[in-house]
């Protein structure tokens, strides 16, 4: 059986430092969340109350390197609660979904031992206060994980990620389940490269839709949608983009009944591009834009309004307070430019998943311009035009503090998967490291002290991270990078 550890955190046992006086309370706000390890926030949702739960992964609490972070604030930004959710290996959630009953399903991963192999996509289904009812692993004997789901009309999911159990060289993978969290059937899509799901929707022909991408045979990595009838057989399935890197990360169904896709690429420039597209019912193409242009800039998630327009979350270098920032990108019905507005300051901000609410928007990603640690879940609540009053952000300091877990006889590295920059467990252990690639070759080395490793310079694949501790026993753990 699957075991696991909850800890919740009570309003009176939250310390508050703030960065200024908050004053009245306000409609638009900036806020960050989290103590002096790593956290973040990768997906927001509304409630009818008016209250915001984010999910997300925590480094600074909880029974493991990394835990399932999970808080509900009220439309003012100040904590009402907050639960970490995991045990003594890394759990990391990755979308977050309302189902029927009130209750929350968070989608994931984690490398825990109860699973069968490496990483499994994880589900954990709680009540409405975030209290675990249940929680499930799925996954083959290698590696596999869960990028986002879809609640179905029947109160079960449908799951989707990427699985290097079945096919060649990692492939797209779908998973529906009942309301349980039992498997009904998996599917898995792809050729010798790597092809991945990012998101997936239930259609209104009660149809299933995805969007990731795919390698061809030329190496190029393009972006992909795959289009199933309400019996699940495939109806279509089209690649998109240019002759380099272009990536699906966000799907919806369109008010015409198309579909509207945004991710990154570069097709189109030297630089990373926020891409967005637009396909009919059937994936003809019906038009693309991409932006960034003079500087790096990637798209994550997106809504349309009744007007028909398009509101999108993300990271940008185009411009903002320094580094990445994250911004909210307003356009038209054809994909046309309205507005932009950066969120962050002088270090990285990003944005990984946006919802509507009164008045406005809400966004919640990462920060490390602000906060109490390396790392702090960020949330902005904006008014209709996606400003906020005020550039002043807020920060809830979390105190609590357990007790890591002793020295592992295997590495643990965080984030895995990782677009660039990962932190490594028990780093005061470590005497050497090294990472090799597939084929034995020494790429990177490294000597203590270790705050971060960085191999950002690298291309995607996946990788060897090789320790040797101060006995000289050797460890090695495979790293995944996906610079997307």
């Amino acid at each position: 059986m699957k075991m696991f550890w909850t800890r919740r955190i009570t309003v009176a046992a939250l310390s508050v430092v703030l960065i200024a006086e908050m004053g009245t309370a306000q409609t638009t706000w900036r806020r960050a969340f989290g103590a002096l390890g790593p956290d973040e926030g990768r997906s927001v949702r509304t409630m009818a109350n008016g209250h915001i739960v984010v999910a997300g992964s925590t480094g600074s609490f909880g029974a493991g390197t990394s835990d399932i972070y999970l808080l509900e604030l009220n439309g003012d930004g100040e904590l009402q609660w907050s639960y970490t959710i995991g045990g003594p290996m890394i759990e990391q959630a990755s979308s977050l979904l309302a189902m029927q009953d009130g209750g929350w399903l968070i989608i994931g991963s984690t490398n825990d031992e109860s699973g069968t192999g490496g990483y499994d996509g994880q589900l954990t289904r709680t009540d409405a206060l975030g209290t675990v009812e249940w929680q499930h692993t799925y996954g083959g004997t290698s590696w596999d994980f869960f990028h986002g789901g879809a609640a179905m009309p029947d109160g079960g999911a449908i799951i989707c990620g990427e699985t290097f159990s079945e096919g060649l060289g990692g492939d797209a993978w779908l998973v529906r389940t009942n309301a349980s969290g039992d498997t009904i059937w998996t599917k898995h899509f792809g050729g010798a490269g790597s092809d991945l799901a990012n998101s997936v929707i239930s259609t209104s022909d009660g149809g299933i839709a995805f969007a990731g991408a795919t390698t061809g045979t030329d190496g190029n990595e393009n972006a992909y949608v795959l289009k199933f009838d309400a019996l699940e057989n495939l109806q279509w399935m089209q690649s998109y983009g240019g002759d380099s890197l272009d990536f699906g990360r966000d799907i919806l169904q369109t008010q015409d009944g198309g579909f509207s896709i945004v991710g990154a690429t570069r097709s189109f420039s030297q630089w990373v591009e926020h891409y967005h597209f637009k396909v009919d019912a059937i994936g003809v193409l019906q038009w693309e834009k991409h932006w960034g242009q003079v500087g790096d800039q990637e798209a994550y998630q997106h809504i349309q309004m009744s007007s028909g327009e398009f509101v999108t979350t993300g990271w940008t270098t185009t411009s903002g307070g320094g580094g990445k920032d994250m911004f909210i990108f307003l356009c038209d019905g054809q994909g046309d430019f309205i507005a932009q507005h950066t969120f962050g300051g002088a270090e990285d901000d990003e944005g990984f998943s946006l919802d509507t609410i009164a008045g406005g928007f809400v966004a919640c990603g990462v920060t490390s311009s602000y906060g109490a640690g390396s790392n702090d879940v960020f949330v902005v609540r904006t008014d209709s035009n996606a400003n906020t009053a005020t550039e002043i952000v807020t920060t809830y300091f979390d105190p609590l503090s357990i007790p890591t877990p002793g020295t592992s006889s295997k590495p643990i590295i965080y984030p895995n998967p990782t677009y660039g920059p990962v932190l490594l467990s028990n780093p005061e252990v470590w005497q050497r490291v090294a990472l090799f690639d597939a084929i034995g070759r020494t790429l990177h080395t490294w000597k203590p002290p270790y705050a971060e490793i960085e191999i950002s310079d690298l291309q995607n694949g996946t990788y060897f991270l090789r320790c040797t501790d101060r006995s000289g026993q050797v460890t090695s753990s495979p790293l995944i990078l996906q610079k997307h």
